[in-house]
């Protein structure tokens, strides 16, 4: 019983920070933030995979 009460506790998810992002999240469908008019996911996204 001991052994499953270690286990238990350590399994337990620690809990998380979240993260904070400086801007807002660029959507795909939202234009894009270099200024050309497109749609973020027909210009600069391709570009960042």
């Amino acid at each position: 019983v001991r052994i499953h009460d270690y286990w238990r506790d350590a399994r337990r998810p620690a809990t998380a920070t979240p993260i904070r992002r400086g801007s807002p999240k660029v959507g795909r469908n939202d234009p894009c933030s270099c200024g050309s008019g497109l749609k973020f996911k027909k210009c600069c996204e391709p570009n960042l995979h």
